[in-house]
């Protein structure tokens, strides 16, 4: 992650002193940026359908079968299934939810670990921009402009798998990891 905020040079103060039209147009920009380069995150798996009664609190863990591998799409995320626009990436068959009675209540705790070993989720890549004025009147008056560009590269990237397995769309990536670009404006008056 890298974050920056930078002064440009022109204006009163400044490097450049471009006069009082100048200053006023092109003088007392601030421009600021927040990069976020990342692997993916750790990937936990656990599973649903089963009766609480108010006792049991959280996930269920299921079975985790080693001798099937966890992952199938090691290749390029950004190619998708024609079918439905969806990837496989975990192995369905590589896991399984642990036997219920027939009150739905889990008869034992699953084996998957807490984060499966050596398995995460998509890199995140993320860039977002902002510019600000200051305009002041006087001693304690002051107006300031700012622009915002979220994710302004406008990348998407891919979400991480649903990781329910008792999900029909268990091991799945259906989704983007983030929103389209988006541009905020803001208007602030001192006094």
């Amino acid at each position: 992650k890298l974050t920056w905020i930078a002064e440009l040079p022109f204006g009163r103060g400044r490097h450049f002193n471009l006069g009082a039209v100048g200053n006023a147009i092109i003088g007392g920009w601030n421009v600021t940026g927040i990069h976020n380069y990342r692997s993916g995150g750790p990937i936990s798996v656990s599973m649903g359908g089963f009766r609480t009664d108010g006792i049991f609190q959280g996930n269920l863990r299921p079975d985790y079968l080693t001798s099937a591998e966890p992952v199938l799409n090691t290749g390029s995320l950004n190619v998708l299934t024609p079918a439905n626009g969806t990837i496989q990436y975990l192995n369905p068959a590589a896991f399984r939810a642990v036997p219920l009675t027939p009150n739905g209540v889990p008869t034992r705790l699953g084996t998957a670990p807490r984060f499966l070993p050596n398995v995460r989720g998509p890199h995140f890549y993320g860039e977002d921009f902002g510019i600000e004025k200051r305009f002041e009147f006087g001693e304690k008056r002051a107006i300031e402009i700012r622009a915002d560009a979220l994710n302004a590269f406008n990348r998407a990237g891919r979400g991480n798998p649903v990781t329910d397995v008792t999900n029909p769309l268990f091991g799945r990536i259906t989704g983007p990891q983030q929103g389209p670009r988006n541009v905020q404006l803001s208007l602030r008056f001192d006094f």
